[in-house]
């Protein structure tokens, strides 16, 4: 087939996991011998085509700058979604493209202007509700207009003046989301939330496909300037929602080293826990195959969301490299930690909970080593990427009439 992979970001540019998860599907799909372009903006330059992994990248000409990890808000403009759809026609026409995959809320748009077979992938809630406070309290209901910029006040009032463009650009999402031939959910917790407006989805989960570390534990510490000890490892936004502060008060309670990667509005918080703890160290932020190196040098990973996270990369990520989890019972969580079994689950927001997890990590070697091994079964079992790249296979044919 050939599969136009459309997305706002793609790596090196990305802010988090769907990026990743879009890469690994590229790579995926180009590995089962299929035909794929990845159709993406190129911010502030001109257009580029790269070849990486089997997979043409397309990047288009786009104005502005990503800018901390924002999107610039040209994107969200009839400008930007006028520019991004005439850049999916062109490839479209250019590689005789069959379907295309919308893979972030951003690029649903285009998509169906370019008047292709399309699906869509919900990675997150933005297009049910993009009130921030409404995923941070896990309390994602429908808002006509009124409650919405209520919501928007609790969470952004500086942004007073946009709300009735972001309210329109929810709808104008939702109005694609609904034309789509094939809807996509990355797990069940996501698509129970989009069955609220109606929108029946396809539970997909994300495509992992990790690459072997051959370096030992130890070599990696060594490699890495890590220490000695038990290590637990946080990887992610340094964010109220990713619960980094749990995480750091959880250190006040385990003698075990904390470290961190990544970045976000608390980070200054995070280096003050640094001064005031020998304990905790913040690696900052880092390229994702470094970041795999630190998780294969850890003894536990923690996963302290607080907002109802809709699958959790960094969980499947400890899996795969058999390493223990620790993570909140939110969200699609729970889809990948069987508590007890092949990791813990605690409440989110409880410190005290986190702390006793890894408590009884440290102090019990075998454990530690049952999870191991059931994560990976786990794995083999529900997030194999050749099964995950197979059932996208099957939607993409059924699309297509086949």
């Amino acid at each position: 087939m050939r599969i136009g992979i459309v997305t706002e970001l793609f790596p090196p540019m990305f802010v988090g996991g769907g990026e990743i998860s879009a890469y690994y599907l590229a790579k995926g799909l180009a590995r089962k011998g299929h035909r794929v372009i990845v159709i993406t903006p190129n911010y502030g330059g001109g257009t580029v085509t790269e070849n990486v992994d089997g997979v043409t990248i397309l990047r288009f000409a786009f104005p502005g700058v990503l800018k901390k990890q924002i999107i610039t808000r040209f994107m969200s403009t009839p400008y930007g979604y006028l520019k991004f759809a005439n850049a999916v026609k062109a490839a479209v026409r250019k590689y005789d493209l069959e379907v295309l995959h919308a893979q972030n809320s951003l690029s649903y748009l285009p998509v169906l202007m370019a008047g292709k077979p399309s699906i869509a992938t919900l990675r997150d809630y933005s297009s049910f509700c993009d009130c921030g406070i409404c995923s941070l309290e896990r309390k994602l209901e429908r808002h006509w207009i009124l409650g919405y910029m209520k919501n928007k006040l609790k969470w952004q009032a500086s942004r007073f003046m946009f709300y009735p463009i972001d309210y329109l650009n929810l709808l104008l999402k939702q109005y694609a989301l609904r034309r789509m031939d094939g809807v996509i959910a990355i797990s069940r917790a996501v698509a129970a939330v989009y069955k609220k407006m109606n929108l029946a989805s396809e539970v997909i989960y994300n495509t992992i496909d990790i690459r072997y570390i051959a370096l030992s534990r130890r070599e990696l510490r060594r490699k890495h300037t890590l220490p000695d000890g038990f290590n637990v490892l946080y990887v992610g936004k340094l964010s109220r929602g990713k619960g980094i502060r749990d995480y750091l008060e959880a250190a006040e309670r385990v003698d075990a080293n904390f470290l961190i990667i990544g970045d976000g509005p608390l980070k200054r918080e995070v280096i003050k826990a640094v001064r005031e703890n020998p304990r905790i160290i913040y690696l900052g932020k880092m390229p994702h195959e470094k970041t795999l190196e630190i998780y294969r040098a850890s003894d536990a990973v923690c996963f302290p969301s607080v907002w109802g996270e809709p699958l959790g990369r960094v969980a499947i990520e400890s899996l795969v490299l058999g390493i223990p989890c620790v993570a909140s019972n939110v969200g699609g969580i729970p889809e990948i930690i069987d508590d007890g079994a092949n990791g813990f689950l605690f409440e989110p927001g409880n410190p005290g909970q986190i702390a006793e997890k890894l408590n009884r990590l440290k102090s019990d070697k075998s454990l530690r080593e049952k999870f191991s091994r059931s994560g990976k079964e786990k794995i083999r079992k529900v997030f194999d990427s050749d099964k995950i790249i197979g059932q996208h296979e099957k939607l993409y044919t059924r699309v297509l009439g086949g």
